[in-house]
Formats: structure tokens, C-alpha cells, sequence
């Protein structure tokens, strides 16, 4: 009799042991370490719906947009070249409150459009000078005047030393004339001429690239092909990003009218170092390579394949055995260990 309590009893422990051991499947993901294997992952791109779309600024007219970084320093390095020239040493910024700009001669509706159109995003982004809302057509006098005039009548102006003549490099067609010491029927007035000739997205770059050089920026950018001011093309109808941003600091309280090249250095890029880089959408060149559809895994190797051929497997890390495992085992070998001494001394005691 003896004998069967005592192995009843230990068939008793044998299940509770077996219970305690058990462990329920876990909720919880389990970390695995992955085998290299041939087999290559595919990386899910998640699409972009048209509401994470940003809505791009009106001094760009476009669609199809690419964001670029411009550090502070790309836009004070952008403000030197563009803000001095051979002609020009200082700054040549306006100071007046609002600056008149008129235009005459052979202008068509379209050249009307161009300039208001200028005139708004200057006085968005201006903070001291404002322009007016719209030209006024058909005046020759004004603190800004544009004449258009063709060609013929261009080459019979009688100039001076003071006249600077911008032309096509590759034609010699004139894009433009201008005064670099304006003094005219006793005020000063900024009088350009400009080649009623020139057609297209030509005539709408020197328009406003008058206009910004009598608004103080005589230079020009080797860096940036999208920008108003690039040296190498004449097809850049609107200001990007980084021109708007120079405009903003040129009629800033910033700066100040005859500021000299070392000058602006000087309060510019000592306190430009660490500058967080700004968003900027602008053009874009179409890729035709560019598809929707997700581009084909890499094939192997000759040395991969020998060494990458088993299918992907997972195994299981060490720390990724739950701790609800552990705890019970250990309660069962404590459980165990005081039944078997309760055992003994009962024992001990009826023999």
C-alpha cells in the first residue's frame, strides 16, 4: 500500500512538473537572426498620394517638382554673385518706400502679364521696397522704365561710356541696354531698352532679368542651370527657390545700400557656419528611365551562388525566449524539490 501512495504521488509531481513546463504560444513577435542566404529581400515602397503632395510657390510654374536642400550658406554665397559685378562694387539696392516701374514702345499683353506678375512675388517676399501692383503702361518717365524697341532701333541709339550693351553670346543679337549711372530730365530714372525682337521664353528671361537688374542684382550663377540668373541659357522664364531667397535678403534691413563685397562677406558668413538646410522645390528634368514599375531583384554572382544557395531560413535567438518560460520552470523545480522533502520525512516517519 505503501508503495502505490508513494508512486501515485510521484506520477502527481511527473504531471505537474509537465504542466508547469508548458508554456502558451506568445503573443509577442519573436526575434530571429537571418542566415544569408541566396534568396534577396524586396523592399516595399510605400506610395505617395496626391493629399502628401506640397503645393509649390507661385514663382515656379510647375507641376513636376524635385526637393533640393539650400544651405544658408548656398543662398549667401548665390546673394555674392548675383548682388555685385565688374559694373557695380556695392550694393545697388533701392531705399524708397515704393518704387514706380513704367513701361513704353512695343510691348504686347503677354509682356504685361510677365511683369505684374514679378511685381507680386517681389512684394511677397520684400520687406522694406514695395513695387506697384501693376505697370504703368505707356509712361516714360518712372523710377523704372522699360522700352521696347526692335533691333534697328536699338543699333541707332546714340550711347555713351555710361551705357553697357547685354547681347547673345552665340548671335550677337541685343537682349538689352542699360545705363549704369541713371540721371535723366534732372531725377534719377532707370531707363532699360530692350529687343521688341526677341520671342518666346528669350524675351519673358531678359524682361525680368532687367528688371532684377535695376533692382540690384547685376550678376550672374554658374551653379544653378533653373536660376534666373544662370549664365549659360536664356530659357529660365520665373525665379527658383534660392533666387527668391536672395531677393529676400537684399531687401532685408540686413542689408543696406552701398555695402561693399568685403562688407557682406564679413556680416554674412561669419554667422552662416551650421546652418540647418531649407526645402526647395524646383524644376525638374523628366527621367525616362523613371517607372512605377519596382525594379528586378540583383542577380547573384558566380561567387555568390556558390556560397548563397540554401533557402532563407530563421533562428530563433537567445534573447528572444520569453521570460514567462523561464519563471514557471523555475517555480516547478522549487515546487518539486519541497514536495520530495515533504515525501521523505513522511516516509521517515511511518518506517
Amino acid at each position: 500500500m505503501r508503495s502505490i501512495w508513494i508512486l501515485t504521488l510521484g506520477l502527481v509531481l511527473v504531471m505537474l512538473v509537465c504542466g508547469c513546463t508548458s508554456t502558451a504560444p506568445s503573443t509577442q513577435p519573436t526575434a530571429t537572426s537571418p542566415i544569408v542566404t541566396g534568396t534577396t529581400p524586396v523592399t516595399t515602397t510605400p506610395k505617395v498620394t496626391s493629399s502628401e503632395t506640397t503645393a509649390l510657390p507661385g514663382v515656379i510654374p510647375s507641376s513636376t517638382t524635385t526637393q533640393v536642400l539650400y544651405s544658408t550658406n548656398d543662398i549667401y554665397k548665390h546673394f555674392v554673385d548675383i548682388a555685385f559685378s565688374p559694373d557695380y562694387p556695392s550694393i545697388n539696392k533701392w531705399n524708397k518706400e515704393l518704387v514706380h516701374v513704367a513701361i513704353t514702345g512695343n510691348y504686347d499683353s503677354k509682356d504685361i502679364k510677365t511683369i505684374n506678375n514679378f511685381l507680386q512675388v517681389f512684394n511677397n517676399y520684400s520687406s522694406t521696397t514695395k513695387l506697384p501692383k501693376e505697370v504703368q503702361q505707356g509712361e516714360t518717365l518712372g523710377d523704372i522704365v522699360l522700352v521696347f524697341l526692335p533691333e534697328s532701333s536699338l543699333n541707332n541709339i546714340n550711347l555713351d561710356s555710361s551705357w553697357k550693351i547685354s547681347k547673345n553670346p552665340e548671335n550677337g543679337t541685343i537682349n538689352f541696354i542699360y545705363k549704369t549711372n541713371p540721371f535723366q530730365y534732372g531725377v534719377i530714372t532707370h531707363t532699360v531698352y530692350i529687343n521688341s525682337d526677341v520671342k518666346g521664353n528669350a524675351r519673358t528671361h531678359w524682361i525680368l532679368r532687367s528688371l532684377l537688374l535695376e533692382l540690384g542684382f547685376p550678376g550672374e550663377t554658374l551653379t544653378y542651370p533653373d536660376s534666373i540668373f544662370y549664365s549659360g541659357s536664356d530659357t529660365v522664364t520665373s525665379l527658383n527657390k534660392i533666387d527668391v531667397k536672395a531677393l529676400e535678403l537684399m531687401y532685408s534691413t540686413k542689408i543696406s545700400y552701398g555695402m561693399d563685397l568685403y562688407k557682406i562677406k564679413q556680416l554674412l558668413f561669419i554667422d552662416s557656419s551650421g546652418s540647418a538646410p531649407i526645402a526647395s522645390p524646383v524644376l525638374s528634368t523628366p527621367n525616362p528611365r523613371a517607372s512605377s514599375t519596382p525594379s528586378a531583384a540583383p542577380t547573384p554572382t558566380p561567387a555568390q551562388e556558390g556560397t548563397m544557395s540554401a533557402p532563407t531560413e530563421a533562428i530563433p535567438s537567445p534573447a528572444a525566449i520569453p521570460e514567462s518560460t523561464i519563471r514557471p520552470l523555475s517555480l516547478a523545480i522549487a515546487g518539486l524539490f519541497v514536495v520530495s522533502v515533504g515525501i521523505g520525512i513522511y516516509a521517515w516517519k511511518k518506517w
